[in-house]
């Protein structure tokens, strides 16, 4: 049985386990970045970020975070996946700047 990812909407998430042709999957992704596992990966950003859920006493948190391949200022992005997936994943970063105006 294979469990997908791939685009929702406007956001990539990644697939529990890759097709055979493709490397990258939740446990290669977060293998790599975070061996550590103090943070759990879920999607790209698209700029080498990362969109996920900090773990705590090895937990992941409800929030969805985005931490940063450049900085140490990790940010909160949603308070829980459904409200990420709504945010990033069915609105476009132009759709959130113009609400951010507003």
């Amino acid at each position: 049985m294979r469990f997908g990812g791939g685009l929702f909407g406007f956001v990539e998430l990644f697939p529990i386990m890759a097709a055979p042709e493709e490397a990258r999957d939740l446990r290669t992704v977060n293998d790599r970045e975070f061996p550590d596992r103090t943070f759990v990966v879920v999607a790209p950003v698209g700029t080498g970020d990362h969109w996920g859920f900090p773990v705590r006493d090895g937990r992941c948190q409800e929030q969805v975070w985005c931490t940063y391949h450049d900085a140490v200022d990790d940010e909160p992005v949603a308070a829980d996946f459904l409200e990420f997936v709504a945010e990033h994943g069915l609105k476009s970063s132009s759709d959130r700047a113009l609400e951010r105006r507003h």
